[in-house]
């Protein structure tokens, strides 16, 4: 039977509400880096988010023996929702390419997506990590 923490289920509503508010202070329309306050605040929340992520990750983290049944279950968990979002987000910027504060070149981002985890990278980088673990541990 799995044991339930409300406390680590309260550390992940902390955390998403860091990483939502982090990448809610914006470049583009309007500077708010330039503001000291919102600079700091960002500053803050970029070197404590993600970190906060991987932790929870990691406490999260179970294997029962079984790799092929544990690679599938990332496969579905991570790897999946990674291309699905990747794909949209490649999608949107070809139509409106306008809103993109980037110059697009496809070979390049699925270059990207491919080998470096482009986008939506700790998705990538938990699934790696997940796949690895188990020949270290």
């Amino acid at each position: 039977m799995k044991k339930h923490f409300d406390e680590i289920d309260a550390i992940k509503g902390i955390g998403i509400f860091n990483v939502i508010l982090q990448h809610s202070i914006i470049l583009y329309p309007i500077d708010l880096h330039q503001y000291e306050f919102w600079n700091t605040i960002y500053l803050f929340l970029k070197a404590v988010s993600m970190p906060l992520f991987f932790f929870i990750s990691g406490l999260c983290f179970s294997y029962k023996g079984n790799y092929l049944e544990h690679t599938k279950k990332k496969i579905r968990r991570l790897l999946i929702p990674y291309f699905t979002f990747s794909l949209l987000n490649l999608i949107l910027k070809i139509m409106f390419p306008a809103a993109v504060n980037e110059k697009l070149e496809v070979l390049s981002y699925l270059k990207q997506v491919l080998l470096n985890g482009e986008g939506y990278w700790f998705l990538y980088s938990l699934f790696v990590m997940q796949a690895i673990f188990p020949f270290i541990e």
